[in-house]
This record gives structure tokens, sequence and C-alpha cells, in this order.
């Protein structure tokens, strides 16, 4: 019973994005969302170990093992649900996993590091709480996701920052 109300819950959220989306809004959104990628967060990690002291290194290193953690997490869910996109995509080519939608990687991945950096920055909560808002909602937006994909994925990354940032 659950179960259908959150999947009805989820196609509602998506046909209200689908009938509301506006183009400039779409690429701001695209710009957003490439926030919370792969392209985007490991060679940032890299750079940060390359620099090699203070609190960016640390980040940096606690994210990158975090990140492998994550995502074995993300490939066995992806692969135990099969749970196909809003909107299904063709250049997942290379990562099959990556066709199916449970759990938002972007989602893991940006709440993952809110807890990371949180514990060497506590003072930046406000900027790195509405970024990674600003990525779960753009995974909405775009109809990548379903909202049970980006807050389970927001629950998972929590839980795995969680325990990395103990771990410092």
């Amino acid at each position: 019973m659950v179960a259908r109300g959150i999947m009805a819950l989820d196609e509602a959220t998506s046909k209200m994005f689908a009938r509301h989306g506006q183009a400039w809004l779409t690429r701001v959104m695209l710009g957003v969302t490439a926030l919370g990628s792969g392209a985007v967060c490991i060679p940032t990690y890299i750079f940060c170990l390359w620099l090699g002291y203070g609190p960016a290194y640390r980040i940096a290193a606690t994210a990158l093992i975090a990140e492998a953690i994550l995502l074995l997490l993300v490939v066995v869910l992806r692969y135990v649900t099969c749970r196909e996109r809003p909107v299904p995509s063709t250049w997942h080519q290379w990562a099959p996993w990556n066709r199916y939608s449970f759990p938002s990687h972007h989602a893991a991945r940006s709440w993952l590091l809110v807890l990371i950096i949180l514990h060497f920055y506590p003072g930046a909560q406000a900027v790195v709480l509405a970024l990674a808002s600003l990525i779960c909602f753009s995974r909405l937006y775009l109809q990548k996701h379903y909202l049970s994909d980006v807050v389970a994925g927001a629950a998972l990354g929590m839980c795995v920052g969680l325990i990395a940032s103990r771990a410092i």
C-alpha cells in the first residue's frame, strides 16, 4: 500500500515537471546538476589531493574513499531495483547500471559531501545545504529521477557521509 502511494507521488511529481519546464530554467538546472556529477567532483578531489595539505586534502581523501563505497552501493541498488528513469536515455552505453534511476547518485554524492565538508567547515552550512538541495531539485526538474530516487539517494549519501566524517 505504501509502495503504491510512493509510486503515485513519483508519477505526479514527474508529470508536474514535464508540464512546467522552462527553457531558461532547464539551462540553469543543467549547470547545477553538473556540479553533482562525477565529471566535476572527481577532478576536484584530485586537485585538492594534489595541493597536498590542510582541510581540502583531508576532505578530498575522505570523499574519494566514501565515493568508492557510495558507487558500490548505488550500482548494487540500481541492479536490484532496475527502476527505469522517468525519461529514458540512451547515452548510458558505457555504464549500463546508469540507465536505472534508483537511487539518485547525484543526490547521494551531494549529501555525502555536505556531511564531510561540514565536519571541517561548520560555518559553510547554508551554502552546502543550499547547493545540495539545488542539485537534488535539478534531478527532478530535468526528469532524470523520481522524487523517491532523490530522497533515497540523499539518505544513502547522508549515511555514508556520516560514517566517513566520523572516521576522519
